[in-house]
């Protein structure tokens, strides 16, 4: 089992199938820190790593990480024909979705590897509810199985 091809994986099927985004990075960066030509921003970020075994059985793994999609936009309250950061952010959000959600339901998507058996979604994905003006956030939890 390789932890890092399983992350770099799924970073480099994102990038190739997520449209959009200005800067892709495994670095992670405070919205605050990455200036608006850097922008949309989406970082994958790993997170805790639970393995599941069985007597008799390999054991594998649940790798949990977080993607931090990061937005800005010129628009202003006072010129309401301008595209909002939310709107921006949303479509993003469901291209993510629509790349890792398979055609069937019966199907996973295992990003062409024979070691990852799925990805998911995992918890609420928080976003900056429309404080930060001219910038949006979005934190997508994600889970990946990945067999020894």
């Amino acid at each position: 089992m390789n932890r890092e091809a399983s992350y770099s994986a799924l970073f480099n099927f994102l990038k190739i199938n997520v449209v959009g985004i200005v800067t892709w990075t495994r670095f992670l960066k405070h919205w605050n820190d990455v200036p608006i030509d850097e922008m949309p921003y989406l970082c994958l970020a790993q997170g805790k790593q639970v393995p599941n075994s069985a007597k008799g059985r390999p054991t594998s793994w649940m790798f949990h990480g977080t993607l931090h999609l990061y937005v800005w936009t010129d628009a202003s309250p006072s010129d309401p024909s301008m595209i909002l950061p939310a709107t921006i952010m949303n479509d993003i959000l469901d291209n993510i979705e629509e790349v890792l959600t398979p055609d069937n339901v019966m199907q996973s998507i295992t990003l062409g590897t024979a070691f990852i058996s799925h990805i998911k979604f995992e918890g609420d994905i928080e976003t900056d509810d429309g404080w930060l003006g001219q910038k949006a956030i979005a934190l997508v939890p994600f889970a990946m199985n990945v067999a020894p």
